[in-house]
């Protein structure tokens, strides 16, 4: 037996919603279960957001001011009832094979929906993306073996059998440099730009980070951990006390912080802070707008 849920405002267009897997549908105002055995019909909604809880299929939206099929669902029309129906894209994987040779060592490349894999003899390294595509290119540059697509590049060292990714709104190649131009999104809008050298290794020049530079009042140590997350330690250094800057330099903070990968405020003044290998509770004190003491604690 079916169960019929609604949730439809009137005027506009009214779709059926069909799942062929369990998930949580988000609309302008609330929010769903959604069974296989469920119908879901809304009306005047241009988007939904959908939370597969099939942990194999990532999270979507539907578009449905547009009505364009895609890996994830498929626009469908029955004596004038508009169906959309959820594609179970888990059932199938599909990759695109590439192969270099490097001096007689193969690298395989996989290149599915949203992963890419790198693959030598002893070694197969794995990748997770939203943003790969059809159009890229694959090509050899010295001991790597390299994937370019429109926001993202990928080179796996065939010697070392490691995989280094950059990604940015814009990428160049030319003259074996990589040109990345990338958008931070944090509180002062910084847009870095570098240039990835390959050698035996990869080395990383011409970094540079310019920025909106407003003033932000309290938020001035969110401000700071923002710019050491985006190794902008010019900006980080200008918020410490002149006490506390004659003390600590760029590559003292980059030593005390390490890789910032995510900030989570507690607060104005104190904060999680998720690091590539561990995570840290930090505190701050604040006097005229300067930072002039920092506590990290390891949890």
């Amino acid at each position: 037996m079916y169960k019929q849920k609604f949730f439809f405002i009137y005027f506009g267009m009214k779709y059926t919603i069909k799942t062929p897997y369990p998930c949580v549908i988000k609309t302008k105002d609330d929010f769903v279960w959604l069974e296989p055995n469920d119908n879901l019909d809304c009306e005047n909604e241009d988007f939904l957001y959908v939370y597969p809880q099939n942990h194999t299929i990532l999270p979507f939206l539907v578009d449905l001011a547009h009505k364009q099929d895609c890996e994830f669902y498929s626009f469908l029309n029955h004596s004038g009832q508009n169906l959309v129906v959820f594609e179970d894209s888990s059932l199938i994987c599909l990759e695109q094979k590439e192969m270099l040779n490097f001096a007689g060592k193969n690298c395989v490349i996989y290149i599915g929906k949203h992963h890419i894999y790198f693959e030598s003899e002893s070694k197969r390294i794995s990748c997770r993306s939203c943003h790969i595509s059809k159009d890229y290119q694959v090509f050899k540059l010295k001991n790597f073996a390299c994937v370019l697509f429109q926001n993202d590049f990928y080179a796996f060292n065939i010697k070392q059998e490691k995989l280094f990714h950059f990604s940015g709104e814009s990428l160049s190649f030319e003259n074996d440099v990589l040109s990345v131009t990338k958008k931070i999104h944090d509180l002062n809008n910084r847009e870095k730009t570098f240039q990835v050298k390959f050698g035996d290794g990869i080395s990383i020049e011409n970094s540079v980070c310019s920025s909106d530079k407003t003033k932000f009042g309290d938020l001035v140590c969110l401000n700071f951990l923002e710019s050491i997350k985006a190794e902008d330690f010019a900006s980080a250094t200008n918020l410490l006390s002149d006490n506390l800057k004659e003390k600590i330099g760029a590559e003292q903070l980059e030593v005390f912080f390490g890789k910032i990968t995510n900030i989570l405020p507690l607060n104005t003044k104190e904060f999680l802070l998720v690091c590539k290998n561990s995570k840290n509770y930090v505190c701050f004190s604040v006097e005229n707008g300067k930072i002039f003491d920092i506590s990290l604690d390891n949890l």
